[in-house]
């Protein structure tokens, strides 16, 4: 089961989890929080062999996601995900001495119960512009990087040459 919220206040889907969902929310300019609940999630949905693999495991896959006609890209892996770890999960592996963390992140496999979150601006194709600036300025400019390497090349030698006086 999941569920889909901006900023608490809009739940934009609950239930089973298709393999994909369309919805429009309505949005204000500013700062928001996607957040994708995976709950429900028991003991019985995770099935493992004689040495304790994992065969079959009930999760959610955050494998795309659009906003505003958008495909977010490295941005994903901005998410951060907050897990409901099972008690008995727990208990095991502070046994073998290991502490498990309060959140994951990069992560976009949600294997326990929690809650993953994504920050971002509306509009969406501004804060995209400005998370993507520098990315985008060397992909349209294909001197970009050859003139950079030249001006480097030019503060090398200025700073190389005190006889100059710079």
């Amino acid at each position: 089961m999941i569920k889909i919220m901006v900023d608490d206040t809009m739940c934009s889907f609950e239930g089973k989890c298709p393999d994909e969902l369309t919805f429009d929310i309505p949005m204000t300019i500013g700062s928001h929080a996607l957040r994708i609940t995976h709950y429900g999630k028991i003991d019985s949905d995770q099935t493992l062999d004689v040495n304790n693999n994992i065969l079959v495991d009930k999760h959610v896959e955050i494998s795309k996601i659009w906003l505003d006609n958008i495909e977010l890209k490295e941005e994903l892996w901005e998410g951060e995900f907050f897990p409901v770890y099972n008690p008995d999960y727990v208990k095991d592996l502070k046994a073998k001495g290991i502490d498990l963390s309060y959140s994951i992140q990069p992560n976009l496999y949600l294997g326990h119960n929690g809650m993953w979150q994504l920050w971002f601006k509306y509009p969406v194709a501004s804060w995209l512009i400005e998370k993507r600036h520098d990315t985008i300025a060397r992909q349209l400019d294909p001197d970009f990087q050859s003139r950079e390497d030249e001006l480097n090349k030019v503060k090398l030698f200025f700073d190389s040459a005190p006889e100059l006086g710079w």
